[in-house]
């Protein structure tokens, strides 16, 4: 049984009512481990995600998409054809907060800033926004992807770290570069 399908079969034994424990032996974890292991997977987001979509209710702290047909004047342009909007709303407690979201081709407009569907960094943190939704082969896709398109912070090629190297061996050592040239002793042969 995969991960996907113990977390599916737990979701769906505390939906019906089980303990914790009750329901990670259901999902196939050891008699002995099982009430440690119910206790860490009631406290996955996975898990409590998956829980929420079954009893309906919506995610706590997430965003809940709920399309409005925006009116036309509204719309920022009307002369581009595949431009639409789209109010979120997101509940923190009992307060419900509205917030708009602009798609117009590839270009995604959330809260003042520019995503690029076609980009994986933008692409992840339009679906960790609640935004857009992935299935799991389209996020491990664009991780994948990610050190292609993004290098990582730290990286170097060999060359680059060796001038590196070599220009900081000069700073610190005897050896380093005179700032200015020495002035000339002056001498007189009369005292």
């Amino acid at each position: 049984m995969t991960k996907e399908e113990k977390y599916r079969v737990f979701a769906v034994a505390i939906v019906a009512g089980k303990s914790n424990k009750e329901a990670a032996i259901l999902a196939g974890y050891k008699a002995e481990t099982a009430s440690q292991s119910g206790s860490r997977l009631a406290k996955d987001p996975e898990i409590q995600r998956l829980i929420a979509q079954m009893k309906g209710e919506p995610i706590s702290g997430s965003l809940k998409v709920e399309p409005t047909p925006a009116p036309l004047n509204s719309l920022p342009t009307t002369n581009v054809p595949n431009e639409y909007v789209i109010i979120m709303k997101q509940m923190i407690g009992m307060v419900e907060i509205e917030k708009t979201v602009i798609f117009r081709g590839n270009i995604v407009e959330f809260e003042g800033k520019q995503y690029n569907q076609l980009d994986p960094k933008d692409r992840l943190a339009l679906s960790m926004l609640g935004i857009i939704r992935l299935s799991k082969e389209q996020q491990d896709s664009a991780k994948a992807l990610l050190p292609f398109t993004h290098g990582k912070v730290g990286d170097q090629g060999k060359k680059e770290s060796e001038l590196e190297r070599a220009r900081n061996a000069g700073q610190s050592s005897r050896f380093k570069a005179l700032d200015a040239p020495p002035q000339p002793i002056q001498m007189s042969l009369i005292n």
